[in-house]
């Protein structure tokens, strides 16, 4: 669906696609929200954590 959209393959790759409807409650909105912000506040620390030892190619192994 997001090639479809026209957005390109790399970008795609790195996105997060959400569908809702009407069985969908505030409560389930709000629970992805936070799954989201604790999956993004993750992949954040665990970036700047090898952006600080370098990435896996230039460390020794």
């Amino acid at each position: 669906v997001i090639l479809a959209m026209g957005i390109p393959e790399e970008e795609a790759l790195g996105s997060v696609r959400l569908s809702l409807g009407r069985g969908n409650s505030q409560d389930d909105m709000d629970r992805a929200a936070d799954a989201l912000i604790d999956a993004w506040q993750r992949l954040s620390r665990a970036d700047s954590g090898e952006r600080e030892k370098g990435s896996h190619e230039e460390r020794d192994i």
